[in-house]
């Protein structure tokens, strides 16, 4: 049955609980749904967390993947690492974590869309080795076929179907989706698409800020060194965080804690884990630690933030 039929509301979305138990899989999907975007409308976000509302012209950050698929219409797919890209029907565009991004339907046709969202070492270490690549977002329409529109279709039924349940069998249906993706990505590059970098030049303050980030939101949850981090950029640390003051007007360690910050309160948000856990597995020292970064950032303790 269709998504989008006369009697069916503009948008839906389910997000999964999330335990431990889901946190120690390589793979999980943590929600699905879908949007009528119909011309002229700005965006309905009925039934998401505050975290993934959706506002015109309003730059969102998001602590895990999504992957959007364009039913009918057409819009704008807007992010800092890969610049501002045209999407049309039949095309599968992702959303990377940490990644400043816009979504606009064209305002005369709109677009209808359905889309997942996940999680997991396993899909980060895809756009580590390159598979997935935040400068090729888009899967284009010359290599998305049918097999991927039915998984997708079949995986977002599932999950709204289900509200209350999670299952790693979802996350046996998402792997299909990553392996169809993969295997379009490592395809010759689309026209309109952005080229990989050249490397053999040397990068710009741009690329290394974009490729530091990058590493940032990938393994944000585990320990960081900062010296070790600005040495596999092939520059110093004293560079790199010049760079990150005058570009991005913050330090790396506050990069450090936005990540981690968003990926703590998520849990907060979303599971009953307690919350010295919480603080290991967003990447904080320890709870101590993060009960000073979230003073400091949010004027709240973690356990006020999840009152």
């Amino acid at each position: 049955m269709s998504f989008f039929h006369k009697n069916s509301p503009l948008t839906k979305a389910n997000f999964l609980p999330i335990t431990e138990q889901e946190l120690k899989w390589n793979l999980y999907v943590t929600g699905a749904g879908f949007d009528d975007m119909q011309p002229g409308r700005s965006f309905v976000n009925e039934g998401r967390p505050e975290l993934y509302r959706l506002e015109q012209y309003k730059n969102r950050i998001l602590p895990e993947y999504v992957f959007i698929y364009i039913v009918d219409g057409a819009g704008q797919y807007i992010s800092d690492m890969g610049g501002s890209l045209a999407v049309k029907k039949g095309d599968i565009f992702i959303l990377f974590p940490g990644s400043e991004h816009q979504l606009i339907p064209d305002k005369d046709i709109g677009w209808k869309d359905i889309w997942i969202t996940a999680n997991g070492p396993y899909i980060h270490s895809l756009t580590q080795n390159g598979v997935l690549d935040p400068r090729r977002p888009i899967v284009s329409s010359l290599a998305t076929d049918n097999r991927i529109k039915s998984r997708m279709e079949r995986l977002c039924r599932k999950v709204l179907d289900s509200p209350q349940v999670n299952s790693p069998f979802y996350a046996e249906d998402l792997l299909g989706i990553l392996i169809e993706i993969g295997a379009c990505q490592n395809a010759p590059t689309p026209p309109g698409i952005l080229p990989p970098l050249n490397e053999d030049k040397a990068p710009t303050s741009t690329q290394l800020i974009q490729s530091a980030c990058r590493e940032i939101w990938n393994w944000g949850h585990q320990e960081i060194d900062i010296k070790l981090l600005a040495k596999k950029l092939g520059v110093t640390r004293r560079t790199l965080e010049r760079y990150f003051n005058k570009e991005l007007h913050r330090t790396i360690r506050d990069e450090i804690h936005r990540c981690r910050i968003y990926r703590a309160t998520t849990l907060l948000q979303q599971t009953n884990i307690k919350i010295e856990q919480i603080a290991l597995m967003a990447g904080f020292p320890s709870y101590v630690h993060m009960i000073r970064v979230f003073k400091r950032t949010l004027g709240k303790t973690p356990s006020e933030f999840r009152s």
